[in-house]
């Protein structure tokens, strides 16, 4: 049961590892795909038509780019699903690290007794009674 609890948490610690550069690499394509890199001008990706006073808006977090028209109207070039992905991502992380502590405390707590967690705890336990 502890060797399964181990490993349980040896996936929940690669999940969590794997999380954050899964929000960076969606983060890298909202950049591309929402024409944050683009050194072409605005019309060729934001189309024709008039546009308003300050024609574009961009936000880094959340990742947002607008294309504004003069009749207040907005093109949002990001696509929807990015944010969302990015959350999604940071919050599985933090679960991910959450389970995996659990699991990893649930395998230590039953550990056989002839484990080196229950040596080292009574190790300790030891040299606690020494120091009073």
């Amino acid at each position: 049961m502890a060797r399964r609890q181990a490993r349980s948490a040896r996936y929940y610690l690669i999940g969590a590892v794997l999380a954050p550069p899964a929000a960076v690499a969606t983060y890298l394509h909202g950049l591309w795909s929402g024409h944050f890199l683009d050194l072409r001008g605005r019309m060729s990706y934001c189309g024709p038509g008039e546009p308003a006073t300050r024609p574009e808006f961009q936000g880094w977090v959340p990742l947002s780019h607008q294309c504004r028209w003069r009749d207040g109207s907005a093109t949002e070039l990001v696509p929807g699903y990015v944010n969302p992905v990015i959350v999604g991502c940071l919050v599985a992380m933090v679960v991910l690290l959450v389970l995996a502590q659990l699991a990893h405390r649930r395998a230590g707590a039953t550990a056989p007794a002839g484990s080196a967690g229950s040596a080292a705890s009574a190790a300790d336990t030891a040299t606690a009674e020494t120091a009073r």
